[in-house]
């Protein structure tokens, strides 16, 4: 007889369910199970091929199965039969018989045609289509091509992270994107700390522009842009030093407006990328991104609603309208018109400390600074929290208005349209001189991220208002010369409020993750935004990471690609 040995049970006093996790299922993926799935669905590896057709035919087998047993054992198999002979009628659906019908006894009318007279169809100019229709065929599969598919088997590509999480990397914190619009925080008062740099006044002439009287935009070879991080900012190096010497232990967050925006609307971003904290042991901690970040690069219709165009689809959309190109195109749309905006021959505002990025004598010469200021501002976050950030402004105007008389400080910035077949809307020189108000709200819905960057800037600044300027291609294959055809202004607190963007929440953001690195002893950590879910990751990485460049060399490609091709619909 075989004998039987008890396992050993583990009793939970406390409750149901085991007392312990064992070790080795600890911080193992798995996929949850519900009752009601199907067995073999989770591991099946040809169900994009298949779909669910074969489950349902398995499901129907059974199904037929059970009731001819049901019958059997009832006694309901026995059946009358009249006449064996008898051919017995079946009975069909009348759903599109009159067309389907026609149409596939037509096709084995051709089929048959084509076997029996092949000289007499492969002539004039039909046969002529038909042999560049089949010759087109075979180069789209020599290039990749697949036969269509129905939507529902389409797998998704996955994106690639803005990272690579390397093996000595630990998580620490995980949560939901759409965690952070529930965090709150009373607007900071800002104390300006130190301005630099200088201003030109608006071009009151980008206010009379239209489709009608449109103004090419300029390039600006000469003009360079300031992209030092914080870390390596001189003027955040002295505030550092500073509160160093003091020894008050009081803690100090360092940051730039464009990483502090960036945060403000991490719950609007779709699209991969990461930042890092470098926490010192006297408190201080700074806030920076890796050079080869992209983060200074400007999306484009990065929260549309439909998919954006991946690697196995750029067959159907030109070289010049893939992501990356439009996001090359549109940073330096938006830098172009940051300069063009303002009257340079007119009168400069200076300001009493000169721009800290730029030192005439290591520069090349017939090259100027971006014409910015620097405005570093200071906020109490808590009573032994602040942050210090560096801001910029781009230009001003002057006003006599009920509030502020004088000078009025603004933030420049420029949508541009590129082919607005890939959008779905219709074509700004349509709608823009009449319904400016369906163009932008267009545009929020499809960029809704930067958008929401950029009025965080304005705000983190201080600026009174914040300019917009609606740039369009000369022509829709044409990525290189481009058409100012409308400006709007904005005060930033009215358009945050119309893109529901709330300044408590922004602030409430800052202050939540800048206690959660405090938590941390000091070290390195990182936020890496998940590329395909909205979920952020915050990870311990060794001292050691973003200190030294990239190996990797991304040379820009260039636009004339042979295998450029025209967008279809």
């Amino acid at each position: 007889m075989a004998s039987f040995y008890l396992p050993e049970v583990h009793v939970n006093i406390e409750g149901w369910g085991p007392t312990t996790l064992p070790e080795k299922f600890v911080r193992l993926p798995f996929a949850t199970f519900g009752k009601n799935d199907k067995l073999g669905r989770a591991a099946d590896f040809s169900a994009s091929k298949f779909g669910r057709g074969r489950f349902r035919d398995r499901e129907r087998e059974a199904a037929e199965r059970e009731a001819a047993a049901q019958a059997e054992a009832n006694g309901e198999t026995f059946k009358m039969v009249e006449d064996p002979d008898k051919k017995a009628k079946t009975i069909r659906s009348m759903r599109g018989r009159s067309f389907r019908g026609r149409w596939q006894s037509n096709r084995r009318w051709h089929a048959k045609r084509n076997e029996q007279e092949p000289e007499k169809l492969l002539q004039g100019k039909k046969a002529k289509y038909l042999v560049q229709h089949a010759r087109r065929g075979k180069q789209w599969r020599g290039r990749g091509g697949r036969p269509r598919q129905r939507w529902n088997q389409r797998n998704l590509p996955t994106v690639e992270p803005s990272v690579k999480v390397g093996p000595d990397w630990k998580i620490l914190e995980q949560f939901e994107l759409p965690a952070l619009t529930k965090l709150q925080m009373a607007p900071p008062k800002a104390e300006d700390l130190k301005t630099c740099g200088h201003l030109y006044r608006f071009d009151d002439k980008l206010d009379r522009v239209s489709t009608r009287l449109p103004q090419k935009v300029k390039r600006f070879n000469n003009v360079q842009f300031n992209a030092t991080t914080t870390i390596d900012d001189p003027v955040m190096q002295e505030y550092a030093q500073e509160y160093a010497r003091k020894g008050s232990g009081e803690r100090v967050l360092f940051a730039t407006d464009e990483l502090l925006a960036h945060l403000m609307a991490a719950p609007r971003s779709v699209k991969p990328w990461d930042v890092y904290f470098t926490r010192m042991e006297n408190g201080l901690m700074f806030l920076d991104k890796r050079e080869d970040s992209g983060l200074e690069m400007l999306t484009v219709n990065e929260t549309m609603a439909q998919r954006q165009p991946q690697e196995n689809e750029k067959l159907t959309i030109a070289a010049y309208d893939q992501p990356e190109k439009l996001s090359i195109e549109a940073s330096a749309i938006n830098q172009s018109f940051s300069q063009q905006a303002v009257d340079k021959e007119g009168k400069k505002k200076t300001f009493p400390a000169p721009n800290p990025f730029w030192d005439p004598e290591e520069e090349e010469e017939g090259t100027e600074p971006a014409s910015f200021a620097y405005k570093y501002r200071k906020w109490k976050l808590s009573d032994d929290l602040s942050l210090v950030a560096r801001t910029e402004l781009h230009g001003y105007m002057r006003k006599n208005l009920p509030g502020k008389k004088g000078n009025h400080y603004l933030t420049l910035f420029a949508i541009n349209e590129a082919n607005p077949k890939i959008s779905g809307a219709a074509p700004w020189r349509s709608k823009i001189d009449s319904s400016r108000g369906a163009v932008i709200a267009t545009e929020l819905k499809n960029n809704a991220c930067k958008m929401g960057k950029w009025t965080a800037q304005s705000l983190i600044a201080g600026a009174d208002y914040m300019k917009i300027g609606f740039v369009s291609r000369a022509s829709v294959k044409d990525p290189f010369n481009h058409n100012i055809l409308a400006t709007q202004s904005y005060k930033p607190k009215d358009f945050a409020a119309q893109i529901n963007m709330q300044e408590t929440n922004m602030w409430g953001i800052i202050k939540s993750l800048a206690d959660i690195i405090y938590k941390h002893p000091a070290g390195k950590y990182v936020l890496l935004k998940d590329p395909n879910k909205p979920i952020i990751q915050i990870y311990s990485v060794p001292m050691s990471y973003a200190d030294q460049d990239s190996d990797e060399d991304e040379d820009d490609e260039d636009y004339d690609d042979e295998d450029d091709e025209e967008y279809e619909q």
